[in-house]
């Protein structure tokens, strides 16, 4: 593997990290499906 290739790894790593951790900052603030589905309500008309 050349040094582009494992820096490649390393951003898909990183990226993949970063959902993970976005995505279970919102499951502790989900307290049940209902929030899950209509995003507890914290979204404003658009």
């Amino acid at each position: 593997m050349t040094t582009a290739d494992i820096l490649i790894l390393l951003a898909i790593a990183a990226y993949l990290l970063f959902m993970l951790w976005i995505g279970w900052i919102c499951v502790r603030k989900n307290e049940s499906v209902d929030d899950f589905y209509l995003g507890a309500g914290s979204w404003g008309p658009l």
